[in-house]
């Protein structure tokens, strides 16, 4: 979702949702640890959007 906004592409967030709906509440809460350490994780209302799409 976040890759998607920053390349402004609104056509491919529905693709996008639709991956987060296979991800665990958790995951999506929590974000994921990049390779370089940093973390990546939605806004809050990505987040919203996600969990009310599972």
């Amino acid at each position: 979702v976040n890759l998607f906004r920053i390349l402004d592409k609104p056509e491919m967030l529905a693709t996008a949702v639709y991956a987060c709906c296979r991800l665990s509440p958790d995951n999506l809460v929590n974000g994921f640890e990049r390779a370089d350490g940093t973390s990546e994780t939605l806004s809050p209302a990505d987040l919203v959007l996600c969990l009310k799409a599972q």
